[in-house]
């Protein structure tokens, strides 16, 4: 099993086996330059991070698309997927990624509109625009309710926090 040592800035180094390195032939919009990536993230939490080998600073949040939408059905053109399609569309996952305004988590958005599909035998990825235009690019990732639930949680928590004035 061989590895790869990766410096990033946002985990610091990390050792990646060869075998999970993802490879884009086109690059990812964007970063068109940067080829492999990988996938760094605690198993519990649906966020992981893209992180790029190439750039240190580049990692993006990116979430299953089940896990965002159960119903996510991308629809995406027999030839945008290229030869990412071998054996069977079983072998294909699709990421979405996700944006987590800084001070404002509860407004997160997940680009629903251009998910990022991996073949998990290959491991080739590329980033493609799906056909199902019901989708958005800024989707929000969380139910109004959800979102409201969080906002009264954060205020709560910095109530609390503040120390107590003397009189």
């Amino acid at each position: 099993m061989s590895m790869t040592e990766v410096s990033t800035l946002r985990f610091g180094k990390i050792s990646v086996e060869d075998r999970d390195m993802l490879h884009f032939d086109q690059g990812i919009p964007g970063f068109f330059h940067l080829r492999e990536w990988f996938l760094v993230g605690e198993d519990d939490n649906p966020i992981k991070w893209l992180q790029s080998t190439g750039d240190e600073a580049v990692a993006l949040p990116v979430a299953m698309s089940q896990s965002v939408r159960a119903d996510y059905n991308a629809r995406i053109a027999e030839g945008d997927l290229g030869d990412l399609v071998s054996e069977g569309e079983e072998e294909l996952c699709a990421f979405v990624v996700v944006n987590v305004p800084p001070g404002a988590p509860w407004n997160s958005t997940a680009n629903l509109r251009a998910p990022i599909i991996i073949n998990t035998r290959t491991r080739q990825g590329r980033q493609v625009v799906s056909l199902n235009e019901d989708y958005s690019m800024r989707a929000p990732l969380f139910s109004e309710e959800v979102r409201q639930a969080l906002v009264a949680q954060i205020a709560k928590a910095e109530v609390s926090e503040r120390p107590v004035e003397e009189e």
